[in-house]
């Protein structure tokens, strides 16, 4: 059924990961640019009983918030590319350098400096992420989900969904801001997940000369998921303080993305147990400093001179 998926040979690897990679690092920085501006827009929008889509009628008023979504629109199309180039494992953790790049750019929004605590998280996120792509060069992965695989995978991916409208639930309902603001965050996070793998199928069926990939469902399921993304990461923004939503959706993407991936896409590393370990230990570590950087943005801002 499924036996044109094929795998990325050892001889291909350094290639696709030299295309992918850098792709990936600039979709992340587009995401930045978009992400800093709509979260400067959406905090600082003036009615805080606007349902979500109201909100977001109500943002499009405004020439800058529609200029970042351009930056957004650019940043998923290198997305999309990165993925046909390389795995959900590798590709995703690397869109957490988004903060990276939010990080001077929220600072200089509101012009204030960045303290030698961010940095400190900062280069430690880099590091791990570094440390990560070095232990990840064995991953390799079907292009397309692989359904033969049995039903593990499609059970992951009902369970990621299922997380999707749990948390956007438990969002609605509670009162709290921060823990609204996390709850969305964590929605709209394992919703851009599932879009990106949606997005990843689409790009392997690209390449069928009888438009095989509009054919197909995935495309659809990559725009629909990644709307209720957008949707719920503005409701994100507006619920609490920053320090609280984006570490929540920026973790919640790599980590449902690597699920999906693992399970639909039978995706591995081809290392030893030691190395595998060695990786989930990184990889929390990653997690950690990105959490701490996020949360240093909750410390009292050092004004620019002018």
């Amino acid at each position: 059924m499924w036996s044109w998926q094929c795998e990325a040979s050892e001889a291909d690897e350094p290639v696709t990961l030299a295309v992918a990679v850098p792709l990936a690092l600039a979709s992340a920085g587009l995401f930045a640019v978009g992400t800093a501006v709509q979260q400067q827009a959406a905090v600082a929008h003036p009615d805080t009983d606007q349902g979500h889509v109201r909100l977001i009628l109500s943002l499009a008023r405004r020439p800058a918030w529609l200029l970042s979504n351009l930056a957004l629109i650019a940043g998923v199309v290198l997305h999309g590319v990165a993925l046909s180039k390389g795995t959900l494992v590798v590709v995703q953790p690397l869109l957490v350098t988004g903060l990276l790049f939010t990080m001077p750019l929220s600072a200089r929004l509101h012009r204030r400096r960045v303290t030698p605590a961010q940095w400190l998280w900062a280069t430690v996120t880099v590091v791990g992420l570094a440390l990560l792509l070095l232990l990840s060069r064995g991953s390799v992965g079907h292009s397309r989900p692989d359904l033969d695989a049995g039903r593990s995978g499609i059970v992951v991916a009902a369970v990621t969904l299922a997380v999707v409208g749990v948390t956007a639930l438990a969002a609605a309902l509670w009162r709290g801001p921060r823990a609204k603001a996390a709850l969305y965050g964590v929605a709209s996070g394992t919703a851009a997940g599932l879009a990106a793998a949606a997005l990843k199928a689409t790009t392997g069926l690209l390449g069928d000369p009888h438009l095989g990939a509009f054919r197909s469902s995935y495309p659809y399921l990559a725009v629909a998921l990644g709307t209720v993304a957008f949707i719920l990461s503005q409701a994100a923004y507006r619920s609490g303080p920053l320090p609280a939503s984006v570490p929540a959706l920026t973790l919640a993407d790599p980590v449902a993305s690597i699920a999906v991936g693992i399970g639909l896409f039978a995706e591995q590393f081809r290392v030893g147990p030691t190395t595998k370990l060695l990786e989930v230990l990184v990889l929390a570590g990653t997690f950690t400093a990105v959490v701490a950087l996020a949360r240093a943005e909750d410390t009292p801002p050092v004004a620019l001179k002018v």
